[in-house]
């Protein structure tokens, strides 16, 4: 096929050319008509001779048509063989065990005791609940669970389940824990009385008891000291304990006028009783005054010596001592006020002891006890009616 292309090609040339030359002479003739003749024999003659000399030419043999070789065509590759995968042998589980039985868990035990009413500061104990507690009682180191239940005659109190009577009628549905004195390794227990609207002259108690181990043991009464209901606003326990043994509270005293002041409390003797330990101190309230019937003589000191019989003299209105003005004073002797004096109460000491004051300052000291002032009483045989005017009975 390539050569009849190039053949075919070349025979075009041939013709161009041709034509070409044909053109050009057909111009000549135009341009020179004289020459036309001469040009015409003399090309006729060219042409001639040209054909004449020039040996024709054996025609060129068409060339093969160069076969263009069909390209050997691309050996597609041959799929590079994907391995087959091994298979991954599925492992044979093991058995599942037979899991145990899960227990049924035990209930969460619900604590004994009641999370208290923390009242005490500092280092002062003293917790408030209202039945049920888990207190070391004895300071052993082991919890006892204590439980109190309030009734109308007498209340009921269990330790550790071992239950003991607490002989007080009414108590509130409320008890304290306290620890009177830190060095004793024994805590106390406080039963108080319900709220209620109390007349002035009214008070409320509570009352201390203390645990042997096998007794339930009662120490006494705190006049006032309460902590039911509105009460426990105004509760302050520092108020009432020191914690190194001592307690407080409102006392009264009747043995000569009626007088309240702050008394203080030890515990006492092997069942620990709180027992009063005197001070001197002020009325809480005012006292009413008090009227001499006759005079009377009064003390420097408190002593008790004085009303012995070595000192009866003082006592007796036949002696000398009646004899005496009123500012006489001596060692044993303040002074001596006489009939018609007012007197008022300024101190006490315990329920016995009255510091007794004049109009114009003076004091002195006098004993009396249910109503019997003492050095009279066991000389003379009178009492404090006959001695004064003004003295009030609590009603």
């Amino acid at each position: 096929m390539r050569y009849a292309a190039f053949f075919l090609t070349l025979m075009l040339l041939i013709r161009v050319f041709a034509a070409c030359s044909l053109f050009n002479n057909n111009t000549d003739a135009t341009t020179l008509p004289s020459e036309t003749s001469s040009v015409a024999q003399t090309t006729t003659t060219a042409t001639e001779t040209t054909v004449e000399t020039t040996p024709t030419s054996e025609p060129t043999p068409t060339p093969e048509p160069t076969s263009t070789p069909t390209p050997e065509p691309t050996p597609t590759p041959a799929p590079t063989p994907t391995p087959t995968p091994e298979p991954t042998p599925t492992p044979t589980p093991e058995p599942t065990p037979t899991p145990e039985p899960t227990p049924t868990p035990e209930p969460t035990p619900i604590p004994f005791g009641e999370e208290p009413d923390q009242a005490g500061q500092a280092d002062l104990l003293f917790d408030i609940y209202i039945s049920r507690a888990l207190v070391d009682l004895n300071q052993d180191g082991t919890m006892e669970e204590v439980e109190f239940i309030a009734g109308p005659a007498t209340s009921e109190l269990r330790i550790n389940g071992a239950s003991y009577t607490v002989n007080l009628a009414n108590l509130a549905q409320r008890f304290g824990v306290t620890d009177v004195d830190r060095d004793d390794a024994i805590l106390e227990l406080a039963f108080t009385d319900p709220y209620a609207e109390l007349a002035d002259s009214e008070k409320a108690y509570t009352y201390l008891y203390w645990w042997s181990g096998t007794q339930l043991i009662k120490m006494g009464g705190l006049m006032d000291v309460k902590f039911d209901g509105a009460w426990r606003s105004g509760f302050d326990p520092t108020d009432h304990f020191d914690g190194n043994g001592m307690t407080m509270c409102l006392a009264r005293t009747e043995e000569l006028t009626d007088v309240w002041y702050i008394g203080h409390y030890l515990c006492d003797g092997s069942e620990r009783k709180i027992k009063e330990k005197s001070y001197t101190t002020r009325p809480v309230y005012s006292v009413d005054p008090l009227v001499l019937k006759s005079y009377i003589v009064l003390l420097n000191n408190i002593d008790s010596t004085y009303f012995t019989s070595e000192y009866y003299v003082i006592w007796d209105y036949a002696s000398g001592y009646s004899t005496l003005d009123r500012d006489y004073t001596d060692s044993i002797v303040s002074f001596i006020p006489q009939e018609g004096e007012t007197l008022e109460v300024i101190r006490v000491y315990g329920k016995y002891w009255f510091k007794l004051q004049a109009s114009d300052g003076k004091t002195g000291w006098l004993k009396c006890m249910d109503k019997k002032v003492q050095g009279y009483y066991q000389v003379m045989g009178i009492t404090a009616f006959d001695i004064f005017d003004g003295i009030l009975i609590a009603g």
